[in-house]
């Protein structure tokens, strides 16, 4: 098989990456190291966290995997969506405290305004929509 563009991961920059460069013409190839995570494989997390984990070596092969440093955990994603695994299915907007946050300096003004058309784009090309039920999980969001 010949393609044009090959992308190593399937996360927010990888099917960003596939997704333009498809719509462009290009023979596109997504490589990704875990599998499609299923329902199954959803629910199974639910009832045994440890089938969560990532961890070949010791027999575990779920969709999390973990990076320990000193002063940081990176949990990220073994699988189709890679990243967006973390994510849990949730596409959440900030609030406003959010912008105007000191640190966002004289960015935050605009900052706003700026993203919001792009969260309505991921939102309509990702199919959201309300959570229909409210978890424990839910209060921390």
């Amino acid at each position: 098989m010949d393609y044009d563009v090959i992308v190593v991961g399937s996360g927010f920059g990888g099917s960003v990456a596939a997704l333009r460069a498809s719509e462009k013409g290009h023979r596109v190839a997504v490589l990704e190291m875990g599998r499609r995570v299923s329902k199954t494989d959803i629910e199974k997390a639910n009832r045994s966290p440890l089938s969560l984990f990532w961890m070949p070596a010791l027999g575990l092969k779920g969709f999390f995997t973990q990076t320990f440093f000193k002063h940081v955990t990176i949990v990220g994603g073994v699988g189709v969506g890679s990243g967006s695994l973390v994510y849990a299915a949730v596409l959440l907007e900030p609030k406003k405290a959010f912008y105007q946050d000191p640190a966002w300096g004289p960015l935050g003004s605009e900052l706003e305004s700026e993203l919001r058309p792009h969260y309505a784009t991921a939102s309509k090309m990702l199919g959201r929509v309300t959570c229909p039920t409210s978890h424990i999980q839910d209060d921390h969001l």
